[in-house]
């Protein structure tokens, strides 16, 4: 019998976790799956418990290679996945019951798709949970093109752990453009944005069979989030671009200028003024034009931008008071 599902799962240094994530994986209904495990030089029991798991269950199989990080290791698992479908999953998650039963009803429902999104359940580690919401959280969607459009703005979850995917919508070029840049932010959102002229039938799905563990120790360490990073994607997303045979406006256009503004909410990073300067203009005339937010706080309060010195207000008060949540725990988790 072929495999139906491929679930890869970087894992690394996450002993106190990996358990759990694999039972919940040997727990479901549905059987006809692999789980390839990618120990990517951890350096504590991780590489000890994969092992006995997949001496267990041989739909269990495990690599073990030097550590390169977590694009790296999908990269990995990958290449050795055989299922008709895959499924993201982080080390320290889990599935929720029923998962992968509802996930592969869906995908091969009326005619098939080439992807399924469902819901989320985030879980704070003094086990608070609550469902991820966006705007397309069922029906449909159909039509070349229309995925680059939804996945361009906030209608749907740009992570990769949030669905199930045909396997041939993935190529190993979309791997290799994010570990030249070395991505390991925003490459969730790439591998969607590189899969997108391939994908032309979408279903989404209000169940949710995913839950995302907010876990502070692995938390992404602040260098990361630097303006140096930001040109770093922006120069993967060019070379993306020019290989897809995709023409994009020179200079900074009003996308990318609004991509940009993100990084001024992000409490690790510096406010930069001569970036403030460049990309103002530019939103400033696409509110003129009649640019409406979308409902999330960065949007907001985009009226403010007109005004230099009240955005740079806002910006500090916004990380202020993220920071005081995330001494509460409510961190932003990241795989290394």
């Amino acid at each position: 019998m072929n495999t139906k599902i491929s679930i890869l799962v970087p894992v690394y240094n996450v002993e106190c976790y990996l358990p759990h994530c694999i039972d919940s994986v040997l727990s479901q209904d549905f059987e006809n799956w692999e789980l390839v495990l990618v120990d990517d030089g951890s350096t504590d029991g991780c590489p000890q418990i994969c092992d006995e798991y997949a001496a267990k269950d041989q739909r269990i199989k495990v690599i073990h290679k030097a550590n390169g990080g977590a694009n790296s290791a999908r990269f990995a698992g990958y290449k050795k996945a055989q299922g008709e479908y895959l499924i993201f999953m982080d080390a320290d998650d889990w599935l929720l019951e029923g998962a992968l039963n509802n996930l592969v009803a869906a995908i091969e429902s009326d005619g098939g798709f080439d992807l399924v999104k469902s819901l989320v359940e985030r879980v704070s580690e003094t086990n608070e949970r609550w469902i991820e919401h966006y705007s397309l959280e069922n029906g449909v969607l159909e039509g070349e093109g229309k995925f680059f459009q939804v996945i361009s703005g906030d209608s749907i979850s740009p992570y990769l752990h949030s669905g199930i995917y045909r396997k041939e919508l993935f190529s190993e070029e979309a791997f290799v453009y994010l570990e030249k840049y070395n991505i390991s932010i925003g490459d969730d959102w790439i591998n969607n944005y590189i899969i997108a002229p391939k994908v032309k039938r979408i279903k989404f799905i209000s169940t949710p069979t995913y839950a995302y563990f907010l876990n502070t120790s692995s938390m992404m360490g602040s260098s990361v989030y630097g303006w140096e990073y930001y040109d770093r994607i922006k120069k993967c997303m060019a070379e993306v671009n020019h290989d897809m045979g995709i023409k994009k406006q020179s200079g900074i256009t009003l996308e990318s200028a609004m991509h940009e503004l993100r990084f001024f909410f992000i409490p690790e990073v510096p406010f930069n003024w001569a970036r403030f300067h460049e990309i103002q203009p530019i939103i400033v005339d696409g509110l003129k034009k009649g640019l409406k937010g979308n409902g999330t706080t960065l949007h907001k309060y985009l009226r403010f931008i007109r005004f230099g010195c009240l955005y740079y207000v806002y910006t500090i008060l916004y990380r202020y008071t993220f920071m005081l949540l995330k001494l509460k725990g409510r961190k932003r988790k990241v795989l290394r």
